[in-house]
């Protein structure tokens, strides 16, 4: 995601994962939402764009990759 704000509109860039996203609409609107909270934003236009196989593959990667976090609910306790 990449913003940009010109006299208090914001342009926001959101790649993605897939075209046929169903959360389309929803992302749209939350994010639209959360930008025109932030200090000196009045209006928000949200672009879509999708991820190319190569950004979602580096994502899948990252994803998996984990960073050392692990999920809670899959811990077991002895």
């Amino acid at each position: 995601m990449s913003p940009s704000t010109t006299a208090g509109a914001a342009e926001i860039q959101v790649k993605l994962t897939i075209e046929a996203c169903p959360m389309r609409s929803r992302i749209v609107e939350d994010v639209a939402a959360a930008a025109v909270r932030a200090e000196g934003v009045t209006t928000a236009e949200v672009d879509l764009h999708v991820m190319s196989p190569e950004e979602r593959a580096a994502l899948k990667e990252q994803l998996r990759a984990g960073g050392g976090r692990t999920n809670p609910s899959r811990t077991r306790t002895p």
